[in-house]
């Protein structure tokens, strides 16, 4: 089955404390707005109805299509963001993203600032999960280290460190919308396959992992609580006439 299929079901979505997170501080509905790597829409439907207009850059062909289906009245560009970021600068009020910053090139503060209106904002949004029993979580850890599987940041602060650093944002706020799901032994070792570092493994890494997680999970009950920790970042320009595009 298809990667998209198992993000669409196990990932959980978005709630819409977030989208009035983001209109509140720019004081307004977005007439023109861009997502960054929608996926299936997960955080699309959350975002666009607060929108006036919403382009979505997805490069997963298997992604755009389940987008295109699930989330009427917007537009769906299947291509990576840099090639796409060629569009005329400071052309959108707001440049979101939610669990896409991480698989960004490293130019990818300067693409956002050149695309945004001087008064517009970035919206991004960070997530890392936490098993809510810490027995588990530990031995669900050592197995995933068992097979050298990388482990990300365990935290989202790293994304307002990554903005302030790049000198063209700021302030920086944030805010949190936590979610939480309780996921059987099966759904679980599905949801693993939608992580990045799992389709970096060797199809022996993958198969090890995913008995070995298997086993774990059941000898603990058969299930696992996830807290989402969810972390919205916003952030205008610094000095928007200091960037190409802003005049």
């Amino acid at each position: 089955m298809a990667t998209s299929t198992f993000y669409e079901e196990l990932r959980p979505g978005y709630p819409d404390s977030i989208a009035t997170a983001v209109t509140a501080r720019l004081g307004r509905r977005p007439g023109n707005a861009v997502e960054i790597g929608s996926g299936t829409g997960k955080a699309t439907r959350v975002i666009a109805p607060a929108t006036r207009g919403l382009v979505c850059v997805e490069p997963s062909p298997d992604m755009a299509r389940e987008l295109t289906q699930r989330v009427p009245h917007i537009t769906v560009v299947e291509a990576s963001w840099e090639e796409w970021a060629s569009t005329g600068p400071g052309t959108f009020e707001l440049v979101f993203g939610a669990m896409v910053w991480h698989l960004l090139p490293t130019q990818r503060s300067e693409i956002a600032a050149r695309l945004l209106t001087p008064d517009g904002i970035l919206a991004l949004v960070g997530r890392v999960n936490r098993v809510d029993d810490s027995s588990l979580e530990d031995r669900i850890n050592d197995v995933f280290r068992s097979v050298n599987y990388p482990q990300g940041p365990r935290h989202n602060d790293w994304i307002a460190d990554d903005l302030r650093g790049s000198g063209y944002f700021g302030p920086i706020t944030d805010s949190r919308h936590d979610v939480t799901q309780e996921l059987s032994t099966s759904d679980f070792c599905r949801l693993v396959t939608t992580f990045s570092p799992y389709r970096g493994l060797d199809p022996e890494g993958r198969r090890v992992l995913l008995d070995r997680l298997a086993e774990t999970v059941d000898e603990a009950g058969g299930s696992v609580p996830i807290t989402w920790i969810t972390t919205l970042f916003l952030a205008g320009l610094s000095t928007p006439s200091s960037y190409p595009g802003q005049v």
